[in-house]
Protein backbone atom coordinates (compact mmCIF):
# COMPACT_ATOMS: atom_id res chain seq x y z
CA UNK A 1 0.00 0.00 0.00
CA UNK A 2 1.42 3.36 -1.06
CA UNK A 3 1.05 6.50 1.00
CA UNK A 4 0.73 9.76 -0.83
CA UNK A 5 1.77 12.89 0.95
CA UNK A 6 2.47 16.47 0.10
CA UNK A 7 4.87 18.62 2.02
CA UNK A 8 4.55 22.34 1.56
CA UNK A 9 7.36 24.59 2.72
CA UNK A 10 6.80 28.32 2.65
CA UNK A 11 9.72 30.67 2.32
CA UNK A 12 9.83 33.26 5.08
CA UNK A 13 8.45 36.61 4.09
CA UNK A 14 10.95 39.36 3.52
CA UNK A 15 10.05 41.66 6.37
CA UNK A 16 10.66 45.37 6.27
CA UNK A 17 8.98 48.47 7.63
CA UNK A 18 9.06 51.84 5.87
CA UNK A 19 8.41 55.10 7.69
CA UNK A 20 8.18 58.48 5.97
CA UNK A 21 9.83 61.68 7.18
CA UNK A 22 9.44 65.34 6.26
CA UNK A 23 10.74 68.59 7.68
CA UNK A 24 8.23 71.24 8.78
CA UNK A 25 8.75 73.34 5.63
CA UNK A 26 8.16 70.40 3.29
CA UNK A 27 11.38 70.92 1.32
CA UNK A 28 13.06 67.77 2.72
CA UNK A 29 11.25 64.44 2.66
CA UNK A 30 11.92 60.74 2.31
CA UNK A 31 11.57 57.23 3.66
CA UNK A 32 13.47 55.21 6.23
CA UNK A 33 13.18 51.45 5.67
CA UNK A 34 14.14 49.09 8.49
CA UNK A 35 14.96 45.50 7.48
CA UNK A 36 15.93 44.14 10.90
CA UNK A 37 17.72 45.38 13.99
CA UNK A 38 20.96 46.04 12.13
CA UNK A 39 20.09 47.24 8.61
CA UNK A 40 18.29 50.32 7.38
CA UNK A 41 18.08 52.26 4.14
CA UNK A 42 17.25 55.92 3.68
CA UNK A 43 15.86 57.47 0.53
CA UNK A 44 15.59 61.24 0.76
CA UNK A 45 14.83 64.28 -1.38
CA UNK A 46 15.80 67.93 -0.99
CA UNK A 47 14.25 70.83 -2.89
CA UNK A 48 16.78 73.63 -3.38
CA UNK A 49 16.04 77.23 -2.51
CA UNK A 50 17.97 80.09 -0.93
CA UNK A 51 17.72 78.79 2.65
CA UNK A 52 19.80 75.75 1.72
CA UNK A 53 17.60 72.99 3.15
CA UNK A 54 19.16 69.64 3.86
CA UNK A 55 19.35 66.62 6.10
CA UNK A 56 21.79 64.22 7.69
CA UNK A 57 20.95 60.92 9.38
CA UNK A 58 22.61 58.79 12.00
CA UNK A 59 21.82 55.26 13.17
CA UNK A 60 21.90 55.29 16.96
CA UNK A 61 21.58 53.01 19.95
CA UNK A 62 21.40 53.60 23.69
CA UNK A 63 23.35 51.93 26.47
CA UNK A 64 22.33 53.06 29.94
CA UNK A 65 22.11 56.85 29.81
CA UNK A 66 24.40 57.16 26.80
CA UNK A 67 23.44 57.62 23.15
CA UNK A 68 25.90 56.30 20.59
CA UNK A 69 26.15 56.60 16.84
CA UNK A 70 26.72 53.47 14.85
CA UNK A 71 26.73 54.76 11.31
CA UNK A 72 25.70 57.90 9.46
CA UNK A 73 25.01 59.39 6.06
CA UNK A 74 26.66 62.46 4.54
CA UNK A 75 25.02 65.85 4.90
CA UNK A 76 22.80 66.45 1.87
CA UNK A 77 22.10 70.13 1.21
CA UNK A 78 20.66 71.88 -1.79
CA UNK A 79 20.77 75.61 -2.46
CA UNK A 80 18.85 78.04 -4.63
CA UNK A 81 18.63 76.16 -7.91
CA UNK A 82 14.94 75.18 -7.68
CA UNK A 83 15.83 71.54 -8.39
CA UNK A 84 14.92 68.49 -6.30
CA UNK A 85 17.87 66.20 -5.62
CA UNK A 86 17.41 62.58 -4.54
CA UNK A 87 19.74 60.52 -2.36
CA UNK A 88 19.82 56.91 -1.24
CA UNK A 89 22.04 55.17 1.30
CA UNK A 90 22.02 52.11 3.48
CA UNK A 91 23.41 51.63 6.94
CA UNK A 92 24.46 48.46 8.69
CA UNK A 93 25.54 48.22 12.31
CA UNK A 94 26.97 44.76 12.95
CA UNK A 95 27.79 45.18 16.64
CA UNK A 96 24.54 46.72 17.96
CA UNK A 97 20.89 47.12 17.03
CA UNK A 98 20.09 50.41 15.35
CA UNK A 99 17.37 51.45 17.76
CA UNK A 100 16.47 54.62 15.87
CA UNK A 101 17.46 56.83 13.01
CA UNK A 102 18.17 60.38 14.14
CA UNK A 103 17.44 62.98 11.44
CA UNK A 104 18.93 66.46 11.58
CA UNK A 105 17.17 68.95 9.31
CA UNK A 106 19.28 71.88 8.14
CA UNK A 107 18.21 75.35 7.08
CA UNK A 108 20.30 78.50 6.58
CA UNK A 109 23.42 78.16 8.72
CA UNK A 110 22.70 74.99 10.69
CA UNK A 111 20.36 72.46 12.23
CA UNK A 112 16.90 73.88 12.86
CA UNK A 113 15.02 70.76 14.01
CA UNK A 114 15.57 67.06 14.63
CA UNK A 115 13.51 63.88 14.61
CA UNK A 116 13.85 60.28 15.80
CA UNK A 117 12.39 57.43 13.77
CA UNK A 118 12.36 54.31 15.93
CA UNK A 119 13.22 50.85 14.63
CA UNK A 120 10.36 48.39 15.19
CA UNK A 121 12.80 45.44 14.97
CA UNK A 122 15.27 46.67 17.62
Amino acid sequence: MATLGVTVTAAPASASTSISFQNPGGDVWGTVTFYNGHSVSISGHVYGWSAGPGYETQGIYWVGNGRYGCTSTPLHRNYSDGITRSYSESMNCSYANIQAVFIMYYLYSGVFTTQYIYNPYA
